[in-house]
């Protein structure tokens, strides 16, 4: 008794998720950084500050990053990846609570919320490291 789901069905299911999870996407970014330039600012200024008390704290130390590679890119090479798990692991816990009153549409469900906090938590610190890099090579 194996019934075949129709292709149709199919197709407008992941439609209809691929919709969910963009809009959840949009809602995030508005939700986390506002509506101004100076929310998406912020995470690089935190990213970089972070990076600039390590290199600092190495400096007084005496250590020198391995190989003849920049400390700027030594130690962002160690903190964004660190970022993009810690933040994404903290901020995807807080996901469904946070967004509890979303789930009484059936369409979203508790893995839509976290996938999308998850997709701008990485996009946003690759964004920074991006920014941040430019500037340390230049």
């Amino acid at each position: 008794m194996n019934a075949a789901v129709p292709v149709s069905s199919v197709s407008s299911a992941l439609t209809v998720q691929g919709r969910v999870i963009a809009a959840l996407i949009l809602r995030e970014v508005h939700t986390l950084y506002g509506n101004t330039r100076l929310g998406y600012l912020w995470a690089v200024i935190q990213t970089a500050f972070n990076i600039a008390v390590f290199w600092l704290l190495r400096e007084f130390l005496g250590a020198h990053a391995p190989h003849g590679m920049g400390m700027a890119v030594f130690l962002l090479c160690g903190f964004v990846p660190w970022y993009m798990f810690s933040d994404a692991i903290s901020r995807c816990m807080k996901a469904v609570s946070a967004n509890q009153a979303l789930l009484t549409f059936p369409q979203v469900t508790e893995l839509d919320l976290m996938f999308a906090r998850l997709v701008v938590v990485w996009g946003t610190q690759l964004v920074c490291a991006t920014i941040i890099l430019s500037i340390a090579a230049a």
